[in-house]
């Protein structure tokens, strides 16, 4: 292609990633503040769940501000309780995240808009750590074309990934993931190349950051190492020292690791282990190639356009990427995309297949993954776009335009939207809050069961202020056992995940009659006339 043809694609690939800081910021306060950015809002004010049972799930009158006070910084509750917070409640969440984000709200509030805006500013920072990884990964070629065009395509991918946007615009720790993700591929590759002290201590720094960012980089890991035995061969000394790092790097770990091996520390995950269908596993698992460069719906079904055009394509590009990069590039570039997807899904995926399970459908546990699937696609298109065939650049260059297109076009459409997949469980919240605030003096009665806490968290922030709420806490006996004292003037009376029980026992008790407002998989709001 002639340098008229390189600059105009370097003029697009500019567009894409000026595109992907914009769009990062655009909506970011839209989104529904859902369950687990909730539960981040309560670790970093330093409460823990059982002070906020015991204070407002009593059965008395509350508001929405009350439960907005669990969700704010307060000079009464230090770093150390945010600590103690996480310890005793969310081990599996490491403390690194949180801890920056307690630093960044001390400044700039506790808004939907300021708590998310720290993920923001990481998901920008992605963008250059990914071109320095791709750099690095392709940096021996011979070529001149071929290190920079496909470092630049695969930033401008990152750049236009809806899923790595919506993942910038959660107040969670996944965005920092990430980084250290792509930090610490270009730790061990260039560790591997100079073999230095140096270049050794930074791989060591990036996988503490990474373990205590998220406790599954110790799958990426277990990637590094089998990656690096590959490469490195015979050459004893450079595999002594990837020892040796490793060696320190898991006594700099310990103590946390030790404190997430709790059993009781592990319940928090415990729903992974549910058994579904297969036929639903692998559709989830198609779901994964979906998400990662279009914007699907957010019910769990897979429509029949998704299902059988769409991600046959995708999977087909996947594949023809992966085995071009396999024939045309060296061991030690095709083998790192393979490792780095591969760690991240494997380990989760056969104890699915093989006792049951669902811990390899959240996405969010499978970032590396989504990584990965992007070298093989920018390696291609780098390549394809500038061969000497007129046809065929003109081939490839229609199929990146349009596959960049749709990514892009799926960025914006949830830069304006008010709820995506990743808010899960809390798909319809806003649906719930229009609900109850258009009625006249609202009450709303939920308990502490399952989501509901996290659940009522996110609600407060979408409540008029003028809504009652009466909470009971179902921990340890069921609800309508501790049914609650309806005020004398009870207005419009909602109840928000109840149990069957607890709905019939409120309708006899009052002699109300229960109509369903809304319903989903996971929230259903009645309303008792």
């Amino acid at each position: 292609m002639s340098n008229r043809g390189t600059r105009g694609w370097m003029a697009i690939i500019w567009g894409c990633i000026l595109f992907g800081v914009a769009v990062r910021w655009i909506g970011l306060g839209s989104l529904v503040y859902w369950h687990d950015e909730a539960y981040t809002s309560l670790r970093i004010s330093g409460y823990m769940a059982k002070t906020l049972h015991a204070d407002l799930f009593g059965g008395s009158v509350v508001t929405p501000d009350n439960l907005m006070t669990y969700q704010r910084l307060t000079p009464d509750l230090s770093f150390a309780d945010m600590m103690q917070s996480l310890i005793i409640e969310d081990v599996q969440h490491p403390p690194l995240y949180y801890a920056l984000l307690r630093l960044w709200a001390g400044i700039f509030g506790s808004s939907i808009w300021a708590i998310r805006s720290l993920s923001a500013v990481i998901g920008v920072l992605a963008l250059p750590a990914a071109y320095w990884f791709s750099q690095e990964l392709f940096q021996h070629r011979t070529d001149f074309v071929r290190p920079c065009m496909t470092s630049s395509f695969f930033v401008a991918l990152i750049a236009v990934s809806p899923y790595q946007m919506l993942f910038a615009q959660e107040a969670r720790e996944y965005v920092l993931w990430t980084l250290t993700t792509l930090l610490s591929s270009v730790a061990l590759l260039r560790s591997l190349r100079l073999n230095t002290c140096l270049s050794w201590g930074f791989y060591g720094l990036t996988l503490v950051v990474g373990f205590y960012t998220h406790l599954f980089a110790v799958l990426t890991v277990m990637g590094h190492v089998l990656y690096g035995i590959l490469v490195s061969g015979r050459q004893w000394k450079r595999l002594l020292n990837f020892i040796a790092t490793l060696t320190v790097t898991s006594l700099a770990c310990i103590p946390w690791l030790l404190l997430a091996l709790n059993p009781e520390a592990r319940q928090g995950a415990s729903w992974t282990a549910n058994p579904i269908p297969f036929d639903a596993l692998l559709r989830g698992w198609g779901f994964h190639i979906i998400r990662a460069f279009t914007l699907p719906p957010a019910d769990g079904s897979l429509p029949s356009l998704l299902l059988y055009a769409v991600l046959p394509v995708l999977l087909a590009m996947l594949v023809y990427g992966s085995i071009y990069l396999i024939r045309t590039a060296p061991l030690t570039i095709w083998s790192w995309p393979l490792m780095l997807a591969g760690s991240a899904f494997l380990p989760l995926a056969l104890p699915d297949l093989i006792i049951g399970g669902m811990r390899s459908l959240p996405s969010r546990y499978l970032i590396p993954l989504y990584i990965g699937l992007l070298v093989p696609l920018a390696y291609l298109f780098a390549t394809h776009i500038f061969q000497k065939s007129r046809f065929r650049r003109l081939l490839w260059s229609g199929i990146c335009g349009l596959f960049i297109g749709i990514n892009a076009l799926s960025c914006l459409s949830a830069a304006r939207a008010t709820t995506t997949w990743t808010k899960d469980i809390n798909h319809g919240l806003l649906s719930v809050a229009e609900a109850i605030n258009e009625a006249p003096q609202p009450l709303l009665i939920s308990t502490s069961f399952g989501i509901n806490t996290g659940t009522l968290l996110a609600l407060s922030r979408y409540l008029k202020p003028e809504t009652r709420l009466q909470l009971i806490d179902d921990r340890f006996q069921p609800d309508f056992l501790i049914l609650p004292q309806l005020p004398e003037n009870p207005g419009s009376v909602f109840l928000l995940n109840g149990s069957l029980p607890l709905r019939l026992w409120l309708e006899h008790q009052n002699d109300l009659t229960a109509e369903l407002q809304y319903g989903d998989w996971f929230l259903s709001l009645w309303r008792l006339e």
